[in-house]
């Protein structure tokens, strides 16, 4: 099959999903109405809750919600073959991540703005909630850790994408209102940002070499180039988090969102003039992994179905919504952009090699020797390769792919730090300790998790085990909301079928592929990643054990007064 009519079969199919599947979910299940409004949710006091434009909220999920986790899953997933990788990364996509992004921003409007954890509360009380707030917390410290040693990889083996990264600084201002609102605010940021790009071209910045500290000649402690950046990144993160959304997370989002849009368009025209064959088999197997379904699910956390595009929903969209129409194409919108990443990445990778065996030299040796950013790297100079078919020299390519990718990924980090805060903040508030319960505390406790997690990393080589490890919080926890708005359809007496019908699928191919995994690290005595995934098992057990006695509670109910619809 030619790359090309992949990319138009996976366009077609989210186009389709948005305008059948989608408004069935939107007029038949979840019965959106359209002059019901959101804006009335927005909270004068909270810098997160501010009514915005559909297009502004649309590009602000899409790019907070794909994030690396696109690039780095697509990327492993191809190993398995490039037939399992697209089938998930598109129809999973409309089937399962829609629901959850949907389902999720529907079951915040309709609770006044409540959070993951507090709509727990109201089904299964408080070891529900508890249990799930654990576990997106950690969720979100692994994902913005990971994030954070990614970008420092990236700054630093692309020191031409330092300025366009420092850029967004002032982009940020720049589109504090909103391109619809300001179009010379947007003409000013794209004219900062191309220039940004040209003197990154000509004269890129780096910082070489570790930063150590000795004690008489003997060093303590050293600091690696990547953490370095992985600290500025954070850094600019947490002053993000601080202020109002509009003040610079929207901005950045809108600019990751219109920069994914364009290289979409010249990946897109590259691959068509360059007209390369798919050189990867359709299914591939390797010795040292096991069979597609085991760990599919787990290792492509973006792209499909993800936790953090319910972290995202809830945690930021939602609050941001003026009118409730606009949760079908703000929730589609970030579906589509994340599966089109996902795809694009795919297509590259199977594409361009001289013959089978130079792919089977490339995937047979990365699951044992190769670490995470390897990937990345391979898989922005490919995505390139087929850019530069256009006529853009290749240096430039690298570097515009470079930037994107830096982009989503600070677009993931912050929105991951703010909506850390909100956590910490929410639970200090709901136990009631006084003391900490203070905006300054809440990010700074939220940024100094994420802070040692990164540094933890840095200290390691990551690789494919500490990526499992992610996908095993994101997809327990993507579960998890699943089974959450299943019982809140059920208890409103709306068709829950279609949130049970994807987690029937993937919850015991979730558990499955846990436990090979988890099995793997207790033979080879990983005790820091075996301890980690047993507590995401320890809080997913709790949580599911709960839900069941909450459904047979509500079941219970609804059979003693049938006629009666119980309020939600």
């Amino acid at each position: 099959m030619h790359p090309f009519i992949l990319i138009l079969l996976a366009l077609a199919i989210w186009v389709l999903g948005y305008r059948f599947y989608g408004k069935f979910l939107k007029i038949g299940i979840l019965q959106l109405h359209e002059d019901w409004p959101a804006s009335a949710l927005s909270q004068p006091g909270d810098p997160d809750s501010e009514p915005r434009g559909s297009w502004t909220v649309s590009a602000f999920h899409a790019a907070a919600s794909t994030g690396l986790l696109s690039v780095i899953g697509a990327a492993i997933a191809v190993i398995w073959g490039w037939v399992p990788a697209f089938l998930w990364v598109t129809l999973g996509s409309i089937i399962a991540a829609t629901v959850l992004n949907l389902g999720v921003m529907w079951a915040t409007l309709r609770r006044s703005g409540e959070s993951l954890a507090g709509l727990a509360y109201e089904l299964g009380g408080l070891p529900a909630a508890l249990s799930l707030f654990f576990s997106g917390v950690l969720l979100l410290v692994l994902v913005s850790s990971t994030l954070g040693m990614m970008l420092g990889n990236l700054l630093h083996a692309h020191p031409e994408t330092t300025w366009p990264f420092l850029s967004l600084l002032v982009i940020g201002g720049l589109l504090k209102h909103g391109i619809r609102t300001s179009p010379l605010r947007a003409g000013a940021s794209a004219v900062i940002l191309i220039a940004a790009f040209f003197v990154g071209q000509s004269f890129p910045l780096s910082l070489g070499g570790n930063w150590s500290f000795s004690i008489r000649s003997v060093q303590v402690f050293g600091l690696r180039h990547e953490l370095i950046w992985a600290v500025i990144a954070l850094y600019m993160a947490y002053r993000a988090a601080c202020v109002r959304a509009s003040e610079g997370t929207y901005g950045r989002s809108i600019v990751a969102t219109l920069l994914a849009i364009a290289v979409l368009g010249l990946f897109i025209a590259g691959t068509a003039i360059q007209g390369n064959p798919m050189d990867a088999p359709q299914f591939h197997t390797v010795d040292n992994l096991p069979p597609v379904p085991i760990l599919l699910f787990l290792v492509v956390t973006g792209g499909a179905l993800s936790g953090m595009h319910a972290l995202v929903a809830s945690g930021c969209t939602a609050r941001n919504l003026q009118k409730q129409r606009d949760i079908l194409p703000v929730g589609f919108l970030g579906v589509g952009l994340d599966s089109l990443v996902a795809v694009m990445v795919i297509v590259a990778l199977v594409t361009g090699f001289t013959d089978r065996e130079s792919w089977e030299t490339v995937y047979g040796t990365w699951p044992v020797y190769g670490g995470l950013y390897i990937w990345v790297d391979l898989a922005i100079t490919k995505i390139a390769l087929a850019i530069s078919a256009v006529g853009i020299p290749l240096a430039w390519s690298v570097g515009l792919v470079a930037a994107l990718v830096t982009a989503l990924a600070l677009s993931m980090l912050e929105t991951g730090l703010r909506i850390l805060g909100s956590s910490v903040g929410e639970f200090v508030e709901d136990f009631d300790f006084k003391w900490v319960n203070t905006p300054v505390f809440k990010q700074r406790f939220a940024v100094t998790l994420i802070g040692l997690g990164t540094l933890m990393l840095s200290q390691t080589h990551i690789n494919l085990q500490h990526w499992l490890l992610v996908g095993i919080a994101n997809q327990w926890f993507a579960c998890s909301v699943l089974v959450l708005l299943g019982l809140m359809l059920w208890r409103t007496r709306r068709s829950a079928l279609f949130c049970w019908a994807p987690l029937v699928v993937i919850g015991p191919l979730t558990i499955w592929g846990t436990t090979w995994i988890m099995l793997q690290w207790l033979q080879r005595m990983d005790w820091v990643l075996f301890g980690i995934g047993a507590a995401v098992c320890l809080f997913g057990v709790t949580y599911f054990g709960l839900c069941a006695g909450s459904a047979v509670r509500l079941r219970r109910q609804m059979v003693e007064s049938p006629n009666v619809v119980p309020r939600f």
